[in-house]
């Protein structure tokens, strides 16, 4: 009978754990140690946390694994940091930072975070996003959010979603067949969503605060797409601080040449307000073919208005 190799020992031992058969891909790995095969240590810690939360074990692995390979103080920071040991979670962050593991940055951000300790919170972040992890940007816009600074919010999710899908991209030209890659895509197009999204509610807030309202009305209404309602609430707040009647219906008649739906709906109401009840009709029909009569509102407006003129 052939000799098994090394690396097709890691790869049977992945498939046993592929079809849930645990105990099978535990006694894989750790023959294949046995034959001398190191990184299958890391299979088996990431194993050994992933699928069955034996921690302790997993830990054992890693730190037989510590002094040849320091980068493996990243993964046991991170358990630490799960199990809310947040003093060696700290500790071994920085010594994965010393092995030129840069996510340790992103992740000591979360902590210090989660621990309410804002400033070297966001030290950490930027650190991490000047060495191109981009989810940093996410973090820092979620946090400075949540301190209500909106203004620095918003110029961090504009940062972050304009470096997203060069990130992603390249990511993915590194390691097209990696398995824990492509778990992590998962997670990195989650959150290239999330700061497109964010993306675009904070132009569109920053093109409010200077008055171009033109632009912010177009920035909310891209906003459809990923948060309808909310992009509705910011299209609404923003005529509502338009006291100028003339300046509101020259800014929607000139959205719906645009060909931008909600525009019709606005200049429905507009109409229907200023009693002109043929060109409201004229409108919320034009809004209700643009989106395939499918919004509920615009609906119950055609009806309203259909009733006045009938």
């Amino acid at each position: 009978m052939q000799e098994m190799t090394i690396s097709t020992e890691i790869l049977q031992g992945l498939e046993y754990q592929k079809q849930g058969n645990l105990s099978q891909a535990i006694h894989i790995f750790q023959q294949a140690i046995q034959h001398g095969n190191v990184k299958a240590r890391l299979y088996l810690a990431l194993l050994y946390a992933q699928e069955q939360g034996e921690y302790q074990l997993a830990l054992q692995e890693l730190h037989a694994l510590f002094p040849q390979y320091p980068k493996t103080a990243y993964l046991i920071a991170y358990i630490h940091q799960c199990r809310k040991n947040y003093t060696k979670a700290v500790e071994f962050y920085q010594q994965a930072i010393l092995a030129n593991v840069p996510l340790s940055h992103l992740q000591l951000g979360y902590l210090y975070e989660g621990l309410q300790e804002y400033t070297p919170a966001i030290m950490q972040y930027q650190i991490a996003l000047f060495k191109g992890i981009q989810e940093a940007g996410i973090a820092l816009g979620n946090l400075f959010e949540q301190m209500e600074d909106q203004e620095q919010a918003n110029q961090y999710f504009i940062t972050a979603a304009s470096g997203f899908s060069d990130f992603v991209f390249s990511r993915m030209q590194q390691q097209t067949h990696s398995t824990p890659f492509a778990n992590a895509l998962v997670r990195w197009k989650k959150d290239l969503d999330f700061a497109l999204e964010k993306e675009v509610f904070s132009h569109g807030n920053l093109y409010e605060s200077k008055g171009e309202y033109a632009q912010a009305f177009e920035k909310y209404h891209e906003g459809l797409k990923h948060r309808p309602e909310e992009a509705k609430r910011c299209i609404v707040k923003l005529l509502a601080k338009m006291s100028n009647d003339q300046e509101r219906y020259i800014l929607l008649t000139d959205a719906a040449r645009n060909g931008l739906s909600l525009a019709f709906y606005h200049l429905a109401l507009y109409y229907l307000h200023k009693g002109d009840q043929s060109n409201a009709l004229l409108a919320i029909r034009k809004f209700l073919r643009l989106t395939d009569s499918k919004d509920p509102e615009g609906v119950t407006l055609f009806h309203q208005i259909s009733q006045k003129t009938s």
